[in-house]
């Protein structure tokens, strides 16, 4: 263990940037909606719960990288967290 705190500097960046994304491409989903461009607003709006439902799993994965050397215990935890994100989404996608 080091005596600094970690960088998760990628985290971060990736925690703000798809956030940034999805909110963006939901803006832009429901302003084609008001123009009445029903498919480029339900393409955005797609396009944008994927982002916003991706972009955890991301930042988990990101987490894992950054925290392994120096914190391997909880780097793991962001493993196992991401593990059950897995999980949950399949029993989600298989109860459709």
């Amino acid at each position: 263990m080091t005596s600094q705190r970690p960088s998760v500097s990628g985290t971060a960046r990736a925690l703000t940037a798809g956030t940034v994304l999805s909110a963006a491409l939901l803006a832009l989903g429901f302003v084609c909606g008001l123009a009445r461009l029903a498919s480029v607003a339900n393409l955005l709006s797609t396009a944008g719960v994927v982002a916003l439902l991706t972009t955890p799993a991301v930042g988990l994965l990101l987490t894992f990288i950054e925290l392994r050397p120096g914190y391997p215990r909880a780097a793991m935890l962001a493993v196992v967290v991401l593990g059950v994100l897995g999980v949950a989404t399949a029993l989600a996608l298989l109860a459709r």
